[in-house]
């Protein structure tokens, strides 16, 4: 585990993470800092309490129904793990968290979310469409994206510049673009610029 992330500056105006209750906002975001190199972590109410606060009491019995709001607003996927205890699935954070050295990092100790597989380079949608969105999200360079494209079928890569020094990329699939919209997981985001954050 890396000795923290990324925190975006679009936590001021993310939408969903702007609907959590103070203190749910407050774990939510001390939560980032020990998230696994696949943006995993226990969701054991008192394991979650006692890595991420500690010395906060007052948020050690709050803490299910913390988490509970996380999930309501689509931030993280909450699943059994291994041993039928929950995992957390923080589905922005390999977006905002996009040059994590992944190899370098422990793997993870948590099975991966439902309809995901571990890649070489991270965690995979098992969903082409999926896939499509989330390669969107990083460099050409990436070996990540490059990992996404390679679980895509059928799509044909259009590349063209748009700005100097940067590449605007689109996908074509039997000569229809796809449509993406704004939201706040993988099925649903588009990005406006390149950065690395972790806002969600």
């Amino acid at each position: 585990m890396a000795r923290g992330r990324i925190i975006s500056i679009q936590v001021a105006s993310d939408d969903s993470l702007n609907k959590l209750s103070p203190d749910a906002e407050r774990l939510y975001l001390r939560t980032l800092p020990p998230l696994d190199r696949d943006g995993l972590i226990t969701g054991h109410p008192m394991l979650l309490w006692a890595k991420v606060a500690p010395l906060r009491m007052e948020l050690m019995d709050a803490c299910n129904a913390l988490v509970q709001e996380w999930v309501q607003q689509g931030l993280v996927m909450r699943y059994p793990g291994a041993d039928g205890q929950p995992v957390l699935y923080f589905k922005g954070f390999r977006r905002h968290n996009a040059n994590i050295p992944y190899s370098d990092e422990a793997p993870s100790i948590y099975p991966p979310p439902p309809g995901w597989y571990r890649g070489k380079t991270g965690l995979i949608p098992e969903d082409e469409d999926a896939c499509f969105r989330l390669a969107s999200n990083f460099d050409p360079r990436s070996a990540y994206r490059k990992e996404l494209e390679k679980a895509m079928t059928g799509r044909e890569q259009v590349a063209t510049t748009s700005r100097p020094h940067r590449e605007k990329v689109e996908y074509k699939q039997q000569d229809q673009v796809q449509d993406q919209g704004i939201g706040g997981d993988v099925s649903t985001y588009t990005p406006t610029s390149h950065h690395a954050g972790n806002s969600e």
